[in-house]
């Protein structure tokens, strides 16, 4: 052997070997608890159902006393078996609404941040609304059911604050029928931050189901920070102007798949 190809032969070893604890260290980077959702679900105070997974909390903004009765309802949540991404893991969390609509999601505090380190928060999310009750696909019209995830840098657990960094909104056919990640970056200004999930529904169609699988807490990298961009604080107030509703449309014509003349609530679905 040359030593042209032996130092070429050291050098893929050297590779390899370094590789190995560096791909160690990113499965252990996640600073969530329960962050796939395959732990216990507990059962909280609220409109039932209301089961959360361990680790995490739920939030969403009230009606106000002039709102009409379908307008932001507090979710309702649940252990999904069924509906999970990939086939490693058997839960993923479920929470909904029919024929209502709500602002609101998940969060969850952690304590083991560096303040002024930037952390990225991703999640998948699987979004199914719908005017009938086919489980396997979104129907018109839709719910209008917009999805962002965001980092409050002072660990702060109101989901309407201004501090909170958020992702730009999904809405739409972008959204549904499968499973998308949504990401962001904010960086910490203290030991604790907290993660968000929001959604908002614009339409109180029949069916309005939100589904969350695979998060992930983990330090950006300096590549990440540049190439990601991430609307600041400041940018919040234009982040709904367009595609989170800032006000509920009145409800449709009920759908024809609904016999009564008053829609009544359905069980969840379980196929």
């Amino acid at each position: 052997m040359t030593q042209q190809k032996q130092a070429l032969f050291f050098i893929a070893l050297l590779c390899i070997l370094f590789s190995i604890p560096f791909i160690h260290a990113q499965d252990d980077e996640n600073l969530l608890t329960n962050p796939d959702f395959e732990g216990e679900f507990i059962e909280l105070e609220g409109p039932a159902p209301r089961w959360v997974a361990a680790g995490w909390q739920p939030w969403h903004v009230p009606a106000t006393s002039t709102s009409p009765g379908y307008a932001n309802n507090a979710p309702l949540y649940d252990e999904e078996t069924v509906r999970v991404r990939g086939i490693s893991g058997a839960k993923a969390q479920k929470y909904f609404n029919q024929f209502a609509t709500h602002h609101g999601g998940i969060y969850q505090q952690v304590a083991s941040a560096v303040d002024g380190a930037a952390y990225r928060f991703s999640i998948y999310a699987y979004v199914w609304t719908s005017t009938f009750d086919d489980f396997d696909q979104s129907q018109e019209p839709l719910g209008d059911v917009a999805i962002s995830v965001g980092i409050d840098p002072n660990g702060g657990t109101d989901g309407t604050s201004g501090d909170i960094i958020w992702s730009a909104p999904v809405v739409g056919r972008a959204n549904v029928d499968a499973f998308r990640q949504y990401a962001v970056i904010g960086r910490a200004r203290s030991d604790v931050i907290t993660v968000f999930v929001r959604s908002t529904i614009g339409r109180p169609v029949a069916n309005n189901y939100i589904y969350l699988d695979d998060a992930l807490l983990e330090t950006a990298s300096e590549t990440e920070i540049i190439l990601e961009s991430t609307p600041t604080p400041e940018d919040n107030s234009e982040l709904g102007s367009a595609a989170i509703p800032t006000s509920t449309p009145p409800p449709t014509a009920q759908p024809t798949a609904t016999p009564t003349s008053t829609p009544t609530l359905t069980p969840s679905p379980t196929a």
